[in-house]
């Protein structure tokens, strides 16, 4: 009697102790989604209050702008677009001490530039990574002092990219149509496995396009007849506009699937945020630290009081902001950057390295339609290919790829300054000059960009 009891009473032991394990493992899949959805509301929030203490600054923007306006005094209107000026780099370089622990923080400047205008080039360079590193607006700017030149070039980015960003993002930045374009072109370009980026990369959830959309939806009102009265709407309330569309998704790739699901969650895409974000909460107002020292470094420069404006404008001077070194785990040197431009240094020996590449046929139509747009634009073009290391490269296809770039120059009566070819000099001959044998450092973009300037002179409009 006492055996049968035994055999009915384990089938009840064991649906306990199942009963058990199965309610434990749903308690830790709660708590764990309970902790995963509390740091996401945090990451979220302080994501938010990131980008809402750069929205502050437009007030002081739009004052300066707004007071432009009401004055019918020269010499006041002088002094005031100074000061609109001032502001601007000001909000510039608060911006630069809120994201230069991002990485790549040269995406996010170029965005914050593109969608603020702080500097409204009139000459844009456009291409890879060849010129992201290669091609510094300084130099540029010191022998043609007439221009302001911006780079816009991207790691990674390919001409469909480069299609997308000016019909799509160019447009709904709404930046200053420029005089000249600097296209840097590279004889592998059209290889979309080389040159991986999308319009994705950079207008995810807290990525630049993203935030630099919420800047911009802080749209600002000045009261013309008290410009003391400001109404900045909240930053964080934005929608897409209608040329800012998705690209679309196919629900049969599932990695296109899951780093669209993941990028929804702000716990998720900005992981590598996590200790700081919690660092903000458990040291309240560190997170206003950087902005403050920015607001300190400031040089503050005073004016004359004069009506003359030829000296009044003398006396003006834009604040000069010196960064302490700073370079990301890319070896970036995010302390260095200008106007679009940002060194790479790495150590490179000189080794050669094979360099093959495959055309894809869209990449050569999207170029071809980008240049029917800058013609139609009537916005002049230069192609620029930017020195390499010629014998760091086994590039068996250079001269085929060459030939087909001369080819397309020649169809659209586009000059052509090759300084691989018949432009080469000592950069190309010298590993010193490289992190790679096609990326420059900072020694070897000085150089070229030195030469670029004197070189380009002619064909400025």
């Amino acid at each position: 009697m006492n055996n049968n009891t035994s055999v009915i009473k384990k089938p009840k032991e064991t649906f306990a102790i199942i009963r058990i394990a199965l309610i434990k493992s749903l308690l830790v899949v709660f708590i764990a989604f309970a902790i995963i959805f509390i740091l996401n509301l945090m990451m979220q929030s302080y994501l938010d209050r990131e980008v809402a203490e750069i929205a502050k600054l437009a007030e002081k923007t739009a004052r300066a702008e707004a007071a432009i306006t009401e004055s019918n005094n020269e010499a006041e209107i002088a002094r005031l677009r100074f000061e609109a000026d001032r502001v601007k780099a000001e909000q510039a370089e608060a911006f630069y001490q809120k994201y230069k622990n991002r990485g790549s923080y040269q995406d996010y400047g170029q965005f914050y530039e593109l969608y603020t205008k702080t500097v409204s080039a009139d000459i844009m360079i456009l291409g890879t990574s060849h010129a992201t590193h290669g091609i510094n607006p300084k130099y540029l700017e010191e022998v043609n002092t007439d221009y302001k030149f911006y780079n816009f070039a991207l790691n990674g980015s390919n001409p469909t990219y480069y299609y997308n960003w000016y019909t799509r993002l160019f447009r709904e930045a709404d930046y200053p149509k420029p005089q000249m374009i600097i296209m840097s072109v590279d004889w592998f370009m059209f290889d979309d496995g080389w040159l991986w980026r999308r319009l994705s990369h950079d207008d995810s959830p807290d990525r630049p396009v993203d935030i630099m959309r919420k800047l911009k939806a802080t749209e600002v009102t000045v009261d013309t007849t008290d410009t003391e009265q400001i109404a900045v709407d909240d930053p964080l309330k934005t929608e897409d506009t209608e040329n800012s569309k998705k690209e679309t998704i196919n629900i049969f790739d599932i990695d296109a699937v899951l780093e669209n699901l993941f990028s929804r969650i702000a716990v998720i895409y900005a992981r590598d945020r996590i200790f700081e974000m919690l660092g903000s909460y458990l040291i309240p107002g560190s997170e206003n630290a950087d902005i403050s020292d920015a607001a300190e470094s400031e040089n503050e420069t005073e004016t004359a009081n004069t009506t003359d404006i030829s000296e009044e404008i003398a006396e003006f001077k834009l604040p000069v902001y010196e960064h302490p070194y700073l370079v990301d785990g890319s070896g970036f040197v995010t302390s260095d950057y200008y106007h679009g431009y940002i060194p790479w240094e790495s150590a490179y020996a000189g080794h050669v390295q094979d360099a093959g590449c495959n055309d894809n046929p869209s990449q050569i139509s999207d170029f071809k339609k980008m240049l029917d747009i800058f013609e139609e634009e009537r916005i002049p073009v230069i192609f620029v290919m930017c020195p390499e290391y010629i014998p760091g490269r086994n590039a068996p296809q250079f001269n085929e790829k060459n030939d087909y770039l001369i080819q397309l120059a020649a169809e659209y009566g586009i000059p052509f300054l090759n300084y691989n070819t018949d432009l080469a000099s000592e950069i190309n001959d010298d590993y010193g000059y490289y992190s790679d044998w096609g990326h420059m450092n900072t020694k070897g973009s000085t150089s070229f960009s030195r030469k670029l300037a004197e070189d380009i002179t002619e064909y400025l409009p």
